[in-house]
């Protein structure tokens, strides 16, 4: 054991790296996430276009599948069945991609936490498509979600939700897209904290 204390590092050092990675974590969100305090609550914006790698990515390979998915209906009428199949598996990626992708470049999500009752507005290119409602009143309703992940090079960005369950077992997003766990969990805990959440 003694060879085990020996390396252990120092309580400061261990301290100071948290903190560290505390405020790495709550700078990244603040780059991500607009956070505004209400009088009796907080506001979220997820605003559109923040991550414009992952948008960009999407509809350049959403535009690549669809257009091979063309490329082969168009051979398959002089050639025969079997590129029509080819077609149709390359149109399953293609398709949902490009419209996931020219989605997500201009959707906008923006939430309200106002004395225990969640209102999310879903917009896209600046026009509202839908709002939600729940109550939040317990620390235990809200849980991060997996969000999908994308390789640029050698960085790997996984990409997390927030979200509130109403006692109906609905979910509703306060947050989306935001890039990196730490990230994820400093937004988590600061609404614990700044709504006060038992």
């Amino acid at each position: 054991t003694g060879g085990l204390e020996g390396r252990r590092l120092p309580a400061g050092h261990v301290r100071d790296t948290e903190r560290r990675e505390q405020i790495e974590a709550v700078t990244a969100l603040s780059d991500q996430i607009d956070m505004q305090p209400l009088p009796d609550g907080v506001k979220l914006i997820s605003a559109a276009g923040r991550h414009k790698g992952m948008t960009v990515m999407l509809v350049l390979m959403g535009v690549v599948f669809t257009a091979s998915t063309a490329f082969l209906f168009q051979q398959a009428a002089r050639e025969g069945l079997m590129l029509y199949v080819m077609a149709f598996f390359f149109g399953l990626f293609g398709v949902p991609m490009l419209i996931g992708g020219l989605f997500t470049a201009g959707r906008s999500l923006e939430s309200r936490v106002e004395s225990g009752q969640v209102t999310m507005v879903r917009s896209w290119g600046g026009m509202r498509l839908w709002q939600r409602q729940s109550a939040l009143s317990r620390a235990d309703q809200l849980s991060l979600k997996d969000g999908g992940s994308i390789n640029q090079g050698h960085k790997h960005t996984r990409y997390y939700h927030v979200i509130c369950k109403g006692a109906d077992g609905r979910e509703l997003r306060l947050a989306e897209g935001i890039a990196g766990q730490e990230a994820a969990e400093a937004l988590q805990n600061e609404l614990i904290r700044m709504l006060r959440l038992p």
